[in-house]
């Protein structure tokens, strides 16, 4: 599922042009973007924000999860209807072009999947024999994977290569996170 079309925004590559970073363009047809600061106003031209998005096509919720639609799916204050708060941040141009500046939250893209980090720190301190974890991603496109930081309690008594055989399976039972080609 998606929250809103794929194009929202689009960017006419011009034939000549050198671009350090290339813009994802202008909204599309019924598709408005917003650029708000933490407190819901715009924000000025050149300024960062978080892409908001508004339009006829957007999702009502997301399934079952009736908290993340309410942080996520707000009313809208500047007409009729609701904004999709994306997650991401951008700053329009001066020449009125939409720049993809990152992500406001630790979610990372492996492989076209969304992954939210703290998930996943949450799933493996459930293992009884982690008291702490931390998980970064790294590499780059199709070698980019998630790479976890364990301090194991006191009391365990695997070793590291029965750690993590464990901690596998147990996440395999648990969630669907364990992907290992």
């Amino acid at each position: 599922m998606t929250e809103s079309p794929v194009t929202v925004t689009l960017f006419e590559i011009p034939k000549e042009g050198i671009f350090e970073r290339m813009p994802i363009g202008y909204h599309v047809n019924e598709w408005k973007v917003h650029l708000l600061d933490d407190q819901q106003n715009i924000v000025s031209n050149e300024e960062v924000g978080e892409i908001c998005i508004s339009g006829a096509g957007l999702a009502r919720s997301y399934s079952n999860q009736p908290e993340l639609t309410e942080k996520k799916f707000i009313k809208n204050p500047f007409e009729k209807g609701r904004l999709y708060r994306s997650g991401d941040i951008g700053r329009f141009l001066a020449t009125g072009e939409l720049m993809y500046m990152g992500r406001k939250d630790n979610q990372v893209q492996i492989r076209g999947f969304r992954v939210e980090i703290e998930e996943v720190e949450a799933a493996l301190l459930l293992f009884p024999d982690i008291q702490k974890a931390a998980v970064i991603a790294s590499g780059e496109e199709k070698f980019k994977r998630l790479l976890a930081y364990i301090e194991p309690t006191k009391d365990s008594i695997n070793t590291q290569r029965t750690m993590t055989a464990n901690i596998k399976k147990y996440l395999l039972k648990k969630t669907s996170l364990i992907y290992d080609p």
